[in-house]
């Protein structure tokens, strides 16, 4: 796209669009009041979003590994704001086995570790407290496991470029 526009200060200026680097190039054609004419070539700088375009085209360009390394530099720059899905299911499973074992103490009147027996006042309180919010615990802990699971596959994913 060429465009004659009158200038500043007597010049006479040609504006074109190039084409493959898109960026506007202005030309001083004629210098009105001297019989010289100056020739000069002015090229602006690239627009913001032609950056991000070609920003984007390397970064589909690099291979995988590339791009896993950049997001591990990135979170560890941010740091990470949950466990890993592994060590919740670890959790969830040992809080349940042992919300499930106090119930059975308690059915059974066996000891507590062999330390509170079932004659003691505090044995009925601790196995209840043990029961009554192991389970729930539990069950939170491995909802936090899948959902760290599922955030974990959906950021392979963006990675794998899906």
């Amino acid at each position: 796209m060429n465009a004659i526009i009158g200038g500043r200060n007597n010049f006479l200026m040609r504006s074109t669009l190039h084409s493959t680097t898109k960026t506007r190039v202005v030309v001083p054609l004629v210098w009105r009041s001297s019989s010289s004419t100056l020739l000069t070539r002015v090229r602006a700088a690239p627009d913001e979003e032609d950056t991000r375009q070609e920003q984007k085209v390397q970064q589909d360009d690099e291979p995988v590994w590339v791009r896993r390394e950049r997001e591990r530099e990135l979170m560890a720059k941010e740091g990470s704001k949950d466990l890993p899905f592994g060590v919740y299911l670890l959790f969830s499973a040992m809080v349940a086995i042992a919300a499930i074992g106090s119930i059975f103490e308690y059915a059974n009147k066996n000891p507590i570790f062999d330390v509170i027996y079932p004659d003691s006042p505090f044995y009925a309180p601790i196995l209840g407290v043990f029961a009554i919010t192991g389970v729930p615990t539990a069950g939170y802990l491995f909802y936090k496991a899948v959902s760290s699971a599922n955030a974990e596959a959906e950021r392979m994913d963006k990675l794998d470029g899906y």
